[in-house]
C-alpha cells in the first residue's frame, strides 16, 4: 500500500465518513449529493469543523461543479493528512492510511471529485 497522501486519501476520509454514517453519499443522474448523516453530531472537533466548512449550513450538497467551499474544506483534509501526528513514544509521524474505511466508496470519489476541488 501506498503512503502518500493526496485526493485518494482525501476521498478515503470521506468515504470514512459516510461509512460512519455523519455524512449520507447519494448517486443523482451523473451527480454525486452529500447530506447530513444521522450521526454527524457525533464527530469529533476537527472533523466536524471542515463538514461545516464544505456544508456551509447547506442540508445538501450537489457535487458536479466547482464549489469553493467544497475546494477548500478538500485542502484542509488534505494539508491535515500530510502534518505529522504525534506518537505515543513522543516522536512523530505522518498519519497512518491504515484507518481508512470503505475503499471502494473513495474510489468513487477518486474519480468523480478531485476534478470538482482543483
Amino acid at each position: 500500500m501506498s503512503e502518500r497522501i493526496g485526493d485518494d486519501t482525501v476521498a478515503a476520509w470521506i468515504s470514512s465518513l459516510a461509512a460512519s454514517e455523519a455524512i449520507t453519499l447519494r448517486q443523482d443522474g451523473r451527480s454525486l449529493i452529500i447530506g447530513i448523516g444521522r450521526r454527524r453530531g457525533e464527530l469529533d472537533p476537527s472533523n466536524s469543523a471542515i463538514v461545516d466548512q464544505f456544508m456551509c449550513g447547506r442540508p445538501e450538497l450537489k457535487l458536479g461543479t466547482y464549489d469553493p467551499s467544497f475546494a477548500a474544506a478538500w485542502n484542509a483534509v488534505k494539508t491535515r493528512q500530510a502534518k505529522p501526528s504525534p506518537r505515543a513514544d513522543g516522536g512523530s509521524e505522518g498519519q497512518s492510511l491504515a484507518s481508512i474505511q470503505s475503499l471502494p466508496v473513495a474510489f468513487a470519489f477518486g474519480v468523480m471529485v478531485p476534478a470538482l476541488a482543483a
